[in-house]
């Protein structure tokens, strides 16, 4: 649920409330999360007909979770969330840019709080966005690796959004039309640790990727993006990455 407090032609404020339960196969057993999320987020970006991304303006979001029994979760902690997002128009390209970071408290905190490697939850599958960091060049983590897991995280991106066409066109009969294709090159970084953060340990990735916005039926509007990551330290390979719209 969305509950806007202030629309304005350069702003806006909305704070949302969430409700996620969800059962997850683990090693040997299940695993039940109930969680109530409460976050606020301002925003001033703004797009253009052709803007393949916003092109101006800040995004910040503040979030806090929390685990319940009563939703019938296993788990009993609750996470606080920073995520602040820029975006500076490079003549036709954009720069975007991510800085944020991720705390926890309670009595029972896990040590699998947050996790490193591949994308974040998809936001419209899972607007809880609990899992926030991105970091291309790295699979997604296994319960062996516990370096890849921690209490506390903090990470950051850098991207160079970089229009390619306009095709503004359909494809002969076929439902779909194509509106923007876009190339992306990124600087990715991450770190968690189980209690004060040791910036030695942060894992660096570099990705490219190529997308495409497209209306599907004529109505839907879809923008889906894919390319390889590449893990410039520890633990690192050329991973490939798919995304609906950009990984952040």
């Amino acid at each position: 649920m969305d509950f806007p407090l202030e629309r304005a032609v350069l702003r806006s404020q909305t704070v949302n409330l969430t409700v996620r339960r969800r059962r997850e196969e683990v090693p040997s057993s299940s695993l039940d999360t109930g969680v109530l999320a409460l976050g606020w987020q301002l925003d001033s970006t703004r797009s253009y007909p052709l803007s393949i991304s916003p092109r101006d303006g800040v995004r910040l979001r503040v979030a806090a979770t929390r685990e319940f029994e009563a939703l019938g979760s296993d788990l009993d902690f609750g996470k606080v969330i920073v995520d602040l997002r820029a975006y500076t128009q490079l003549g036709p390209t954009v720069l975007a840019s991510r800085l944020g970071g991720g705390w926890t408290f309670g009595s029972n905190v896990p040590r699998s709080a947050y996790s490193v490697g591949g994308l974040a939850s998809p936001a419209f599958l899972d607007p809880v966005g609990d899992q926030p960091a991105v970091l291309r060049g790295y699979d997604t983590p296994e319960v062996t690796n516990p370096s890849r897991y921690g209490k506390t995280l903090a990470f950051s991106n850098l991207e160079w959004r970089i229009p390619l066409g306009h095709p503004q066109r359909g494809i002969r009969a076929l439902p779909v039309f194509l509106q923007h294709l876009h190339l992306a090159a990124a600087l990715d970084a991450a770190v968690v640790s189980q209690g004060t953060l040791d910036l030695g340990s942060t894992r660096v990735g570099a990705s490219v990727g190529l997308g495409v916005d497209a209306f599907l039926g004529h109505r839907i509007p879809v923008s889906l993006q894919g390319g390889v990551g590449f893990g410039l330290t520890r633990d690192g390979s050329i991973v490939p990455w798919f995304s609906i719209g950009f990984p952040f």
